[in-house]
């Protein structure tokens, strides 16, 4: 069986800024009616309260940020780069430009440190542009040559594209079990019917955008969510919020995101920001059950 090429991150996927409309009022009542399904008539229907619905915007903006990311296969792009950097040089050699920097730059604040000075450049009024393309060039070599030699490091993680779906709904589990909701993948009985966090899921999942759409039918997202549950449950948010923007970003290669957790000025950034977003003390929370 042929060995699978690693895809590794090569960027985000829709831009930070871009909006995501799709829980509109009447779309809450659906995420509601979803959460309700197999509900005991005897028991109040679950509602979302004041800041919850917000929150469960706000878990989904980052899916479709972070989510949806863009991944490419490694020897590819390794054999792209290499092919890019004898044309960069051939361009050097056509301009009569003789490359400044051969050695490969030890870290990225080595790289950034050592070509700073191009952010400055254009504002000299002795500009010349050939010696200013000369140092783009060594720069781009430079920069070339750096990215090799740590995608070609064997230890080099794959993309975490996949595990942003289970971190999502982890996250959305997380975001319920506060409000007081069970959150199960189990239907709790022999019936056909889904359990109300299946029916959740496949209704919120059909509001995002297309290319957010991870797992269709309801076994595949049931058997998502008890995965969800085995690699995920006993996170807390911050926990989950430190995953999805460190892979989200590709950061995971220096310093495990958990660990931010532990690092007093993460922590208290963690925590300034799921205030904004979670429900305040005092919120009435949902009373309905699976």
């Amino acid at each position: 069986m042929p060995h699978r090429d690693k895809h590794i991150f090569a960027g985000l996927g829709p831009e930070i800024d871009e909006p995501f409309l799709g829980l509109t009022v009447a779309n809450i009542r659906a995420l509601e009616d979803a959460l309700n399904t197999k509900r005991d008539p005897k028991t109040p229907k679950f509602r979302f309260s004041e800041n919850s619905g917000r929150t469960v915007l706000y878990a989904c903006q980052l899916f479709i940020i972070f989510g949806t990311t863009t991944a490419v296969p490694q020897k590819a792009i390794v054999s792209n780069i290499d092919k890019w950097l004898a044309q960069t040089r051939e361009l050097q050699r056509t301009l009569g430009l003789k490359q400044k920097t051969k050695t490969i730059p030890k870290n990225r604040m080595d790289l950034q440190k050592s070509y700073s000075r191009l952010l400055f450049v254009l504002k000299n009024h002795s500009f010349r542009p050939l010696p200013f393309l000369r140092d783009v060039l060594d720069a781009a070599i430079a920069s070339g040559k750096f990215a090799l030699q740590v995608i070609r490091d064997p230890t080099y993680p794959e993309t975490k594209r996949k595990e942003q779906w289970f971190l999502w709904v982890a996250l959305l589990a997380k975001i319920l079990s506060r409000e007081g909701f069970k959150v199960s993948a189990a239907s709790g009985d022999k019936s056909s019917t889904d359990s109300p966090f299946v029916s959740f899921i496949k209704t919120i999942q059909a509001l995002l955008p297309e290319k957010c759409h991870r797992r269709i039918t309801s076994a595949s997202i049931a058997k998502g969510i008890q995965e969800a549950n085995k690699r995920y449950a006993s996170l807390e948010l911050p926990e989950l919020l430190s995953l999805i923007l460190c892979w989200g970003t590709g950061n995971d290669d220096e310093k495990h995101p958990l660990k931010l957790i532990k690092d007093p000025k993460s922590k208290r950034r963690l925590e300034h920001f799921l205030s904004q977003i979670s429900p305040r003390p005092g919120m009435s929370p949902g009373n309905g059950t699976a």
